[in-house]
């Protein structure tokens, strides 16, 4: 095989020292040896190098394999990535001396990885993580105590879904075979046109979910609607989430009163503690799980339902916001009932995850 290059080459700098063209050349090359012929890119690395005037057919010298890795190299390479974490292994091996295998091979053993950083809601002080601490350590020993409560919990919050959402990188990921030509995508953003979905859930189901008209924020007035159109769709969705408790009406005769049996849960958006729905709320009696701020780990509707949602429907254009609307409820009527149980499952299990990370968010470390 060697013999066949060194003859190759000569035939090479024969055609070159004859003023053959590099492309007659490759052509002559390919003609005589066939299968057995250099790749067009070696005939022309060779007749350049021939042109820049090379006389020898042979390889050159080369210095020889790098140093292979010592503990004193092992502990260099440590030490460059402490001093930079975001060094590449080419950036690393050209300051260590080493090869870019041996340069693997060591942050391999040392047992790095190297992950792009996430994006977070809010970093954290020494407060917010006592309280994220506080407040899931509560309501995991409400868990504990009442067997029943993770079904009457009621988890509701709100997102914006668009008309058009362009697919991730990672969705418009296609299967080729060896050959097939890479596909493209149009780089394009969010569309303008969205709408508001507000949604309540529980282990069963979602049990209420509306849309906000165009044009309208959430307001501590509108969300105190949502409540009131929330609480009527329990009445009616889970009649077992209802107490009907004795009272006296104004002419001394006994009524009966109805106050809800669900806990409700959402987050600390400046809507859900508006004046108006926090009295509302304590006048009807209504339980609430307590949520800690910038916790949208823990929140089922932001850690898994509106990502389920949204993940369905990316990638189709839609031209009205009814079609958006009815394309949400279709996706929302075909998700099984187990999991939104399960769902509901993971948001304690987060809690306790929470704990473990003594209030950091916990999914990124």
């Amino acid at each position: 095989m060697a013999q066949l290059r060194l003859e190759q080459r000569e035939n090479i700098k024969f055609c070159f020292n004859s003023g053959v063209s590099c492309h007659k050349t490759i052509l002559r090359i390919r003609q005589v040896y066939q299968q057995s012929a250099m790749s067009a890119v070696s005939i022309r690395k060779w007749w350049n190098q021939f042109q820049a005037g090379r006389t020898q057919v042979h390889d050159l010298p080369r210095s020889g394999r790098l140093l292979r890795a010592t503990a004193n190299k092992r502990a260099e390479v440590r030490g460059l990535v402490d001093q930079n974490r975001c060094q590449t292994v080419r950036q690393l091996a050209a300051r260590s001396m080493l090869g870019l295998g041996t340069t693997h091979r060591i942050l391999k053993s040392l047992n790095f990885t190297k992950r792009a950083a996430a994006w977070i809601l809010q970093r954290f002080n020494d407060h917010n993580k006592a309280t994220r601490v506080e407040i899931c350590r509560e309501n995991l020993r409400h868990f504990r105590q009442d067997n029943t409560l993770l079904d009457r919990v009621i988890t509701g919050d709100e997102s914006w879904i668009f008309a058009y959402d362009p697919q991730n990188k990672q969705q418009a990921k296609e299967w080729k075979l060896p050959g097939e030509v890479r596909g493209t995508q149009v780089r394009r953003e969010a569309s303008v046109m969205k709408t508001m979905l507000v949604i309540f859930m529980d282990s069963k189901g979602v049990v209420y979910r509306e849309f906000v008209p165009r044009g309208q924020g959430i307001t501590k007035e509108i969300y105190l609607g949502i409540l009131k159109r929330l609480c009527e769709a329990v009445h009616c969705r889970r009649p077992q989430l209802w107490f009907q408790t004795a009272g006296h009406n104004l002419r001394g005769g006994r009524a009966r009163r109805r106050r809800p049996n669900f806990v409700l849960h959402h987050d600390n958006a400046p809507a859900h503690r508006g004046d108006i729905v926090v009295n509302w709320l304590n006048q009807t009696h209504t339980s609430r799980l307590l949520h800690p701020p910038y916790s949208p780990d823990i929140a089922p509707c932001d850690f898994w339902l509106f990502e389920r949602i949204k993940r369905t429907i990316k990638g189709q254009v839609f031209n009205s916001l009814r079609e958006v609307q009815d394309q949400v409820d279709q996706v929302i009527g075909q998700i099984p009932a187990e999991e939104f149980a399960f769902a509901m499952r993971r948001m304690r299990e987060r809690m306790r995850r929470v704990l473990a990370a003594n209030g950091e968010y916990f999914e990124y470390r």
